[in-house]
């Protein structure tokens, strides 16, 4: 009997709203390929809602569809691993950026699928070696995953996934001692810790 690669999708949320990219997955199994996750209707709610001022709220129902559609998209994962708060200097809308992470963040509890966070930092650091320098990050997708030509979202998610795999013992690409000391940062969950899923 051969042992299965688990089923680890990485999401990204973008909080820049002059430039919207919505939320991201990393398909699942071994094609590593990049789904964008939000209909052209929540995307453009979305990026109405960036331009407003940093207290407009997040409509509910679109919020709701942000949850359903990510859920059908990931409910199958032995692993979430979702891209972390950014400081709120680094974009426009911290409360739409939180809001839509909170509801991701619950929408994945309540259907029991264990989930990660990982800081844009350590996410920057397992990519590119630096912490600080996302452009490295973005090289490394490129060489690594072919991703050139990929919304920065899609680069992103393509690497929360390979932490996580990493993280399980399923690495899909190599990284020296000071990038993969990044996954020591990550505060994984107990069913990932033990390798076993759901």
């Amino acid at each position: 009997m051969t042992a299965t690669a688990p089923l680890v999708v990485g999401l990204w949320l973008d909080g820049t709203p002059s430039r919207w990219e919505p939320l991201a997955a990393v398909a699942l199994g071994d094609e590593g390929r990049t789904r964008m996750l939000l209909d052209e209707q929540a995307a453009a709610d979305l990026l109405v809602v960036g331009e407003h001022p940093t207290t407009a709220a997040v409509a509910p129902e679109v919020l709701a569809r942000l949850q359903d559609f990510t859920l059908a998209h990931v409910e199958d994962a032995d692993l979430v691993v979702l891209g972390g708060y950014r400081g709120p200097d680094s974009v426009k809308n911290p409360y739409l950026h939180g809001e839509l992470h909170g509801v991701v963040r619950l929408a994945l509890h309540q259907a029991g699928i264990p989930a990660a966070v990982v800081r844009p930092a350590m996410l920057f650091r397992y990519a590119g070696g630096s912490a600080y320098d996302q452009h490295k990050a973005r090289a490394a997708a490129d060489e690594a995953f072919g991703a050139g030509g990929c919304r920065d979202a899609e680069a992103w998610s393509l690497w929360l996934r390979a932490m996580g795999l990493d993280h399980l013992g399923a690495p899909v690409v190599g990284r020296t001692g000071r990038q993969r000391g990044a996954l020591r940062e990550v505060d994984w969950p107990a069913a990932a810790l033990e390798g076993g899923g759901r």
